[in-house]
């Protein structure tokens, strides 16, 4: 089914499927364990350039929380550490024990990754959801806030040579998904 020029804002080409549901089809047969190297790439990436915000979280080092895209097959827990966390994925159903979840769609948890919308609002209208210890989310949510962290610089910065094209990319894909809900406009 692709939309028609009404159905989709104007600009954003015709997509055959929605962006969720291609990331769905592209991650179901992927072993988690694929995912690793990327994932601690960008969570390297990320630490790199905002060291202080791992800092912050010292007190809650060796918690977990596990990070669930509600419209991807995969979750993702993290594990706090001032000097090297770890962004793990994994299946649904194989998360674990985490002492605080958060869920919410893709573009959402970027969005909040990022700043650039606001949680609370989102809590409410039930766009996110939290469960577990809240002083962890919290704090979490406090040291991201102040971090002012770029996902696509972070990782775009770690790249090098290739910076250029990962910023085309992600403007190209940004364009296609388009804001999540409640995004600064």
């Amino acid at each position: 089914m692709t939309l028609n020029a009404i159905d989709r804002p104007l600009g954003r080409p015709a997509l055959p499927l929605p962006p969720a549901a291609l990331a769905r089809i592209l991650l179901d047969p992927l072993p988690p364990a694929l995912l690793q190297p990327p994932c601690d790439f960008i969570t390297a990436a990320i630490v790199r350039r905002h060291r202080s915000a791992f800092e912050r979280l010292a007190p809650y080092a060796g918690r977990r929380i596990a990070v669930v895209p509600s419209d991807l097959p995969l979750a993702f827990m993290l594990t706090i550490d001032p000097v090297a966390p770890r962004l793990r994925p994994c299946r649904k159903t194989g998360i674990g024990r985490a002492e605080a979840e958060i869920r919410a769609r893709l573009p959402v948890l970027i969005e909040l990754l990022e700043g650039r919308i606001d949680g609370d609002a989102l809590f409410f209208s039930r766009d996110l959801a939290i469960s577990g210890d809240t002083e962890l989310v919290v704090a979490m949510r406090n040291a991201i806030d102040d971090a002012e962290i770029d996902l696509v610089e972070a990782v775009a910065g770690a790249l090098g040579p290739l910076a250029g094209a990962i910023r085309l990319l992600a403007r190209a894909a940004g364009r296609v998904a388009g804001p999540a809900p409640g995004a600064a406009a």
